[in-house]
């Protein structure tokens, strides 16, 4: 496991927890999901060191989807990263 940071996040509720999903790193701070299954297939992320905050960077990540707040528009799902590895 990599050195997660804190999540600004963690104050919203976990409204489910994904494994093992591969995904590409877009503008530093989204995961658009390899092979979507759901609607969640862009991912706001948080706790991403920033040397992994690569445009094009492949990674297999797991983590918490939390909630949007009914008078909120994401464009993408927060997302806080609790375990990733870089796929060559």
């Amino acid at each position: 496991m990599k050195n997660i940071l804190e999540c600004w996040f963690d104050d919203r509720k976990t409204v489910r927890i994904i494994k093992n999903r591969v995904g590409i790193i877009k503008g530093g701070s989204i995961i658009i999901e390899d092979n979507p299954t759901n609607f969640e297939s862009r991912l706001s992320l948080c706790s991403l060191p920033e040397e992994f905050r690569k445009d094009g960077l492949k990674i297999i990540f797991s983590g918490e989807i939390k909630e949007i707040y009914p008078n909120e528009r994401w464009a993408a799902t927060p997302f806080k990263i609790t375990d990733f590895e870089v796929v060559e």
